[in-house]
């Protein structure tokens, strides 16, 4: 099962529209960035109502069939958007496509990390699933880089970005292939079975209540854990967003065309450079676990570091200290996925395990608002002020985290070992 969680990865993240998907909207499109912000806002708005809904649904019915439904709903979207770029006002049919896209994650999100945490259950490998996920994710970087690059060369050769939607789509077709593979036992964090403690335990999970549910976030140390998780995943994402238009109109003043020119293949290499270091971070996390004395601990001492480093992008930015800005935004996403296995694995533990997608589905609903929310206002600033305006607004919510991230390691020193790991 590790190697197909590292397959799953690859297929899932060859995504080559990716890195340019705003430059699509901006360039190819045509449109504004306030504009670009909105529509950004408006497919994470789509995701996050979903996302509780599809949770439960994923939870209920099956994670395998949930994660194919997925990779077939973002095929349509993909195939959608590569067909607007050949028409000339295709507004309408860019929000449906974006809307597909939403569904199509809200499906996807959390899901294939509650399996490999039910894998890790069933195999007592507990102990070091945050390494598998690293590794991973380590997968999953590299991936993206290559894409990254592979998505320069086609926008430099062909000088159209249609391409890149197309051979996302095909990759699409490999991710159901290879979920369709994975053992049924996965599909529910319990089994249904004829023995009398098994029909006990469906029993118990059937009486659970929307109440029971939402209480779950009054647990001791998981709604500080979430809040954190959310600030810093969707501020980041935004951060990285908005930096495709940031590179363009770098490579724009040394009189480099993104289109059709040398920048487009620029930006692939940036994100190559950027994806790649990332990835090979995510495989770190072990050694700072050890060194923090836990999850927890590491969490917030990756937090801590990321504000800092991220007000140091904002006063790059500011004062045009071009190539400290940028090296700051690579730290930045290798922070990121230095931290997201160890996040997990922290919220884990304070989480039921038949509820892990729902759980999860509710703190990617929570990053999907925020990011909707910063990625909208960003747009706003970008166009009435600058970019520098956007990322120090991204740096002021990242903040915020601070207290809830401190808050769980105070837990974790008043709790047991044995509390803090019942579930």
């Amino acid at each position: 099962m590790p190697s197909r969680f590292c397959v799953y990865a690859i297929c899932h993240n060859m995504r080559l529209y990716e890195p340019f998907f705003v430059l699509f909207l901006l360039l190819g499109m045509d449109l504004p960035i306030a504009q670009v912000g909105l529509l950004l806002g408006y497919q994470r708005l789509v995701w996050a109502i979903l996302e509780i809904p599809g949770g439960i649904i994923t939870d209920r019915y099956g994670r395998r069939r949930c994660l194919i439904l997925s990779f077939i709903f973002n095929l349509l979207s993909y195939v959608l958007l590569g067909w607007c770029g050949q028409m000339h006002s295709p507004l309408a049919w860019i929000i449906v496509g974006l809307t597909l896209f939403g569904i199509g994650e809200s499906l996807r999100s959390g899901t294939h990390k509650a399996i490999m945490l039910h894998w890790a259950q069933l195999h007592d490998r507990q102990h070091d699933i945050d390494e598998v996920m690293g590794v991973a994710r380590l997968f999953s970087k590299v991936t993206a880089g290559l894409a990254a690059i592979f998505g320069g060369l086609i926008v430099w050769l062909t000088g159209q970005f249609q391409w890149l939607f197309y051979c996302s789509a095909v990759m699409c077709i490999f991710g159901i292939i290879l979920i369709s593979t994975y053992p049924q036992e996965l599909d529910h964090s319990y089994q249904k079975t004829r023995d009398t403690s098994s029909s006990n335990t469906q029993t118990e999970h059937d009486k659970i209540t929307w109440w029971d549910k939402i209480k779950l976030l009054s647990k001791p140390g998981l709604f500080a854990m979430l809040i954190s998780s959310m600030l810093f995943e969707s501020q980041l994402k935004v951060g990285i967003a908005y930096l495709q238009p940031y590179l363009a109109h770098g490579f724009d003043r040394s009189d480099v065309a993104v289109v059709g020119g040398l920048g487009g293949l620029g930006i692939g290499v940036y994100f190559l450079i950027q994806d790649t270091l990332a990835g090979l971070c995510a495989t770190q996390g072990k050694h700072l676990k050890k060194k923090c004395n836990g999850v927890l601990a590491a969490n917030a001492v990756i937090y801590i570091a990321a504000c800092t480093i991220m007000l140091i992008a904002v006063t790059s930015l500011w004062l045009n200290w071009t190539w400290l800005g940028i090296i700051a935004m690579i730290t930045l996403a290798g922070l990121q996925n230095l931290r997201r296995p160890l996040a997990v694995v922290g919220i884990d533990q304070f989480m039921p395990s038949q509820w892990r997608a729902t759980v999860l589905s509710i703190e990617s609903l929570g990053r999907c608002i925020l990011y909707a929310i910063s990625a909208s206002l960003g747009g706003l600033l970008a166009q009435y002020d600058s970019l520098r305006s956007v990322y120090a607004l991204l740096a002021g919510l990242m903040l915020l985290g601070i207290w809830p991230v401190l808050a769980t390691v105070r837990y974790q020193q008043k709790a047991s070992p044995d509390a803090l790991l019942a579930k």
